[in-house]
Parts: structure tokens; C-alpha cells; sequence
């Protein structure tokens, strides 16, 4: 069974779904700019089928092509190196063994998918192929679940295809896309950070830091005083520190870029960046319209839904 099921072109839907969120981005042809997003906290419904009915009624999406996606604690991931050689054929039966060794199960149980990335950074002759599994029961909870809720289910898809994809969207423009060195995506919500760390156009990594008492503060207030703002700078600083050491420690090699997105305190947190690592901080996801109602959506669910979004409008 596959991650990838039906590709049928309609509006694009993405559909992000974690543990405790769903959060829906719907695109205008094209992928040029998000026409609406929105989310609901799934603890305030009785069942995730609700929730979603709820979300698909709030996005105005009902009969809209939808991809949705299997959270990252649901999914193994590995990044398998292979002959450079190889055929499709031969990549195809590598992935299916590496799939139903790493989950113990057999072929029919399971949900995979992969994706060729290119040859190694470390080894010319060979390929790094980006290979995922679960549960194939939970691929087909999702799919029944946006299904009943009035969507055409185009794929679900791991977790980490959708942030490699809209990452690659929101940099396209800059020229040194291409180049080695490491860039740290930071999305924001009230009980955590995560940052997902890139090396050139590559998902290397990714980190999880829980969220102070400081930032949640800064959170839910409006940043207008000079106090609030040398805290920010302060806490800008430690946080950059960290993730600095984590980089260093998981790749060898320390942030260069920084790319922001978009929450309550993201304007802030770039401007302090300025202040504490002079990087390049890109800040705006696309042109929203819902941009307000965005800052109060937790920015790792907008970032993928609006990955998975993107699925539907290269189909």
C-alpha cells in the first residue's frame, strides 16, 4: 500500500494532523498565495471526525482536492544510501525491504513511500534516498476521516515530504538555494518551538525545544514596551545559542540562515535575529490574506499544511 492514492485534479487542500491540531491551508491555483487557513484544537471536539467537519466547513473547502499527512511520531524515516546506479526497479525493492525490516511487518501492513534526493553530500557514488513507513491502518483512519468530512482525499503523505516542500517553494527565489551550508526553518507555538535544519535544499535534521515561561508570555501579549522588546532580544539570544550548539552537534556545522515563520511573535523574534546573528530572515510563508487570523495558527501546522497544499496544485 502506498502513501500516494488518488490524484484527481480539484482545489488544493492541505490538511495538517498532528496529536493535538488540525490545521487546513487552501491555495489558489498555481500555489501563488494561501486564499484561507485555519485550525481547531482537536481536545474541543468529541471525535477527530468533528473536528475535521468543522475545519472543512471554517475553510470553505468541501469538495476540495486534499492532501493530508501521518505525524512524524506515527512515521519511521530514514535516509538510505544507495548505488547511484540503480534502476527505478531495483530502488523500488530496496525501499520495500527497508520498510518491512525497519517496522517488522509485512509488505501488505504497511504505508511507504520514498523519494530520491541525489547523490550523497559525503559519497559521489552514491544516492540518498528519503524512505518512510507506518501503520498502513493509519493511513486509512486519515484518509476515511477527511473523506467523511467532505474532501477528495488526493495522497497522505509523511510528515517530512510536506515540510521539504514547502521549504523548497518559500526559497526558490533566492539564487544560493543550492549552496551547502545549513539554514534552520523556525516555526512557533505557545508550548514549543521546532526548528527543522536544512543543509542546501536537504531535511538534515530537526529539533524540538519546549517553550519558557518568557516566550509564552510574549505569546500572548502584545509586544509594545522597551522592556518587552530588550526580553525578546534576550531570549532571541539564548534560543539562538541553543540551536547553534544542537547544529554543531548533529551536522557538524553552525547556522547560517535563519528563515522565520509566521506566528504572533515571528516579526519580533526576526528583528532580534538581527540583533543577535545578522542573518538573512525571511519572514513571509506567501502573500495571506488571512495573515491575522495566520499569527494565531501554531506556525508548524501552517507551514505543512501549506506543504501538502502544494501537492495538490502539482498534481
Amino acid at each position: 500500500m502506498a502513501f500516494h492514492m488518488f490524484r484527481r485534479r480539484r482545489a488544493s487542500v492541505g490538511i495538517h494532523i498532528s496529536e493535538n491540531w488540525l490545521t487546513g491551508v487552501v491555495l489558489v491555483r498555481g500555489g501563488e498565495l494561501i486564499k484561507r487557513c485555519d485550525a481547531v484544537e482537536l481536545s474541543k471536539f468529541d471525535s477527530s471526525q468533528a473536528a475535521a467537519k468543522r475545519l472543512v466547513n471554517m475553510l470553505d473547502a468541501k469538495g476540495g482536492l486534499a492532501t493530508g499527512n501521518v505525524d512524524s511520531k506515527e512515521v519511521f524515516t530514514r535516509t538510505i544510501k544507495l548505488d547511484a546506479d540503480l534502476d527505478d526497479r531495483e530502488i523500488h525493492e530496496q525501499m520495500q525491504l527497508a520498510a518491512t525490516q525497519a517496522l517488522d511487518a509485512d509488505l501488505e501492513s504497511l504505508a511507504f513511500d520514498y523519494s530520491v534526493q541525489g547523490i550523497s553530500y559525503a559519497e559521489d557514488a552514491k544516492a540518498e534516498v528519503l524512505m518512510s513507513a507506518c501503520s498502513a491502518e493509519v493511513v486509512r483512519h486519515h484518509e476515511s476521516m477527511l473523506t467523511k468530512a467532505g474532501l477528495k482525499v488526493r495522497a497522505i503523505e509523511p510528515q517530512e515530504q510536506s515540510i521539504q516542500r514547502a521549504y523548497c517553494n518559500m526559497v526558490q527565489d533566492f539564487p544560493d538555494t543550492y549552496q551547502q551550508y545549513v539554514t534552520a526553518m523556525l516555526a512557533s507555538s505557545p508550548e514549543e518551538f521546532e526548528v527543522w535544519l536544512f543543509r542546501g535544499r536537504a531535511l538534515e535534521d530537526s529539533v524540538k525545544l519546549p517553550s519558557n515561561s518568557s516566550w509564552r508570555r510574549l505569546w500572548d501579549e502584545s509586544i509594545t514596551t522597551p522592556a518587552s522588546r530588550s526580553m525578546c532580544t534576550t531570549e532571541t539570544r539564548i534560543l539562538c545559542d541553543l540551536l547553534q550548539s544542537e547544529a554543531e552537534q548533529r551536522l557538524g556545522e553552525r547556522i547560517v540562515r535563519w528563515l522565520i515563520l509566521p506566528s504572533t511573535i515571528s516579526r519580533h523574534l526576526a528583528d532580534s535575529l538581527q540583533e543577535v546573528e545578522s542573518p538573512r530572515a525571511i519572514i513571509e510563508m506567501r502573500p495571506n490574506p488571512d495573515s491575522e487570523k495566520a499569527t494565531r495558527i501554531p506556525s508548524s501546522g501552517l507551514i505543512m499544511a501549506f506543504g501538502l497544499a502544494l501537492a495538490g496544485t502539482a498534481s
